[in-house]
């Protein structure tokens, strides 16, 4: 048997080594927490820094959405129609000296025919126009720069915003207003 002095140096030893064991596990648990925090901000800086490249989709894809234009619409002409002195269909025939030449085929309002002098810069851009004129019977304008429709369609009439009136309609305006 071992003595009392004996029994208490092996479990001083014992108790040494399991204190040893202990805190080189302590090293390896620390150093591995270390080396996994420097292996993910090795990995989380390069995405952080580039997210912009690698989240956007590049130019071309099928999904990419154009951008559209914006439009305001007016669906009731009612003010043009109130406001007018004259309403008409005329064709374009020509510009001169910041005058717009157009003859004028069809009158809804007012007593205007043949060719006027439209007190305006720019043309039209189309041949068949739907007016809505202010005037005193020589001279004549736009009641606003959007007072006039282009021709579309056979007697289709669109305005810049999109909006549509075809000649049914404008009558149908007439035979209710009158």
């Amino acid at each position: 048997m071992k003595t009392d002095r004996e029994f208490l140096n092996a479990i001083y030893e014992k108790a040494k080594i399991l204190e040893e064991k202990k805190i080189n596990t302590r090293k390896k648990r620390n150093s591995f927490l270390q080396l996994s925090s420097i292996a993910a901000l090795l990995i989380l800086i390069p995405l952080v820094s580039f997210k912009d490249q690698i989240l956007k989709p590049g130019p071309g894809k099928v999904n990419e959405i154009e951008p559209h234009e914006i439009r305001m619409f007016i669906m009731d002409h009612e003010e043009y129609f109130s406001q007018a002195d004259y309403i008409a269909i005329g064709e374009e025939v020509g510009i001169e000296a910041g005058k717009v030449n157009i003859e004028i085929q069809r009158s809804f309002l007012g007593d205007i025919n043949g060719l006027i002098e439209l007190d305006q810069q720019e043309g039209f851009g189309s041949k068949r126009v739907l007016l809505f004129l202010k005037g005193d019977g020589k001279t004549y304008s736009l009641l606003n720069e959007d007072s006039y429709f282009i021709e579309i369609g056979e007697d289709v009439f669109q305005d810049r915003l999109g909006n549509s009136l075809n000649i049914q309609d404008i009558e149908d305006k007439f035979r209710r207003s009158f």
